[in-house]
């Protein structure tokens, strides 16, 4: 795959370090992300464990997709069960050991990429399916909410496998 040539391999994992100026633009998709869902929570309930860093990591992980893959980052705001980047889903964990989640209503059909890390440095991981990452073995329920499927790093393809 073109592009993944000049980046760091680690047991198949893809390392990238953002530049300042791809981080202050994730920066900006997360700010406008964290707005958007003020005016989107009609409870006025917020969960405790989100935060600005939330969505400005997820969208700095995105950023990190889309360089490691070569693909265009449009940092898009409001278009909810969209690809992330180009016409992949993008899973982020800020923990090394992270797993790729999958929820119900994730389609089956896409293709998932989990990266991990902190700005600046992030680590793609690996893809899956959706219909292979809803198998019952990856099932869990960790916070007490809604079940989801959460899949180990060691069940997913290595992202140099990944044909566009």
């Amino acid at each position: 795959m073109s592009g993944l040539k000049d980046r760091a391999f680690n047991n198949g994992d893809v390392e990238i370090k953002l530049k300042n100026y791809e981080i202050f633009i994730a920066a900006m998709v997360g700010a406008r992300r964290t707005i958007s869902g003020f005016t989107r929570d009609k409870s006025g309930q917020q969960d405790p464990n989100w935060g600005w860093h939330s969505d400005i990591e997820g969208a700095a992980g995105e950023m990190a997709v889309a360089k490691a893959l070569n693909i265009y980052y449009d940092g898009s705001v409001g278009t909810f069960k969209a690809p992330d980047v180009g016409e992949f889903q993008v899973r982020h964990s800020e923990r090394p050991e992270g797993s790729l989640i999958v929820r119900e209503n994730d389609s089956s059909s896409e293709i998932f990429i989990l990266v991990t890390g902190k700005a600046p440095n992030y680590v793609v991981r690996g893809y899956i399916l959706g219909l292979d990452a809803k198998k019952e073995r990856f099932i869990r329920n960790p916070n007490g909410k809604t079940p989801a499927w959460f899949v180990p790093q060691n069940s997913l393809q290595p992202i140099r496998d990944l044909k566009k």
